[in-house]
Order: structure tokens, then sequence, then C-alpha cells
């Protein structure tokens, strides 16, 4: 069973301070299956968010519900950026 570390409205108000930034996304797919991706932030919906994957051959989109985010299956950590 997954704790609950959060309410849904801390998890919306996170994401959407994150609106078009990059972001590095961890998905858990099951039986120790981690993906993980690099995007933006690109739209955010009353029951889901979407993202834009960084992928130089083709341009894909995923959406993932704010539900995911709370029950810690899709985990978002801003990029930090360099500075020259």
């Amino acid at each position: 069973m997954r704790r609950v570390k959060h309410c849904m409205a801390t998890v919306k108000n996170s994401i959407e301070k994150l609106k078009g930034v990059l972001v590095d996304l961890e998905v858990c797919r099951g039986r120790k299956k981690i993906n993980h991706y690099r995007g933006t932030v690109e739209d955010i919906h009353n029951s889901v968010f979407t993202i834009r994957l960084k992928n130089p051959t083709t341009v894909l989109k995923q959406s993932y519900s704010y539900s995911d985010v709370l029950c810690g299956e899709v985990k978002l950590v801003k990029v930090a950026e360099c500075s020259v």
C-alpha cells in the first residue's frame, strides 16, 4: 500500500509552478520498471497535466494525473540551470 504524503491541492499547486519549466520525470511502471524522461510541463487541466518530452528525433506528449504524483508513481524534479 502506498503512503499519501500531501493533499491533492498541494500537488496541483506544485505542478502549476513547474509549468513551462524543464523537469526530470521518473515514472514507475510496476515490477521494478522505472522509466526516466526529461521534458517540459506544457498544459495543466483539472485532473491531468501534460508533459512534452525532450527527444531529438520525435515529439512526444504524455499525460499524467495528479493522483499519480500523489501516490508516488510519478516524480517530477526541476532541472537545475547552470550559470556560465
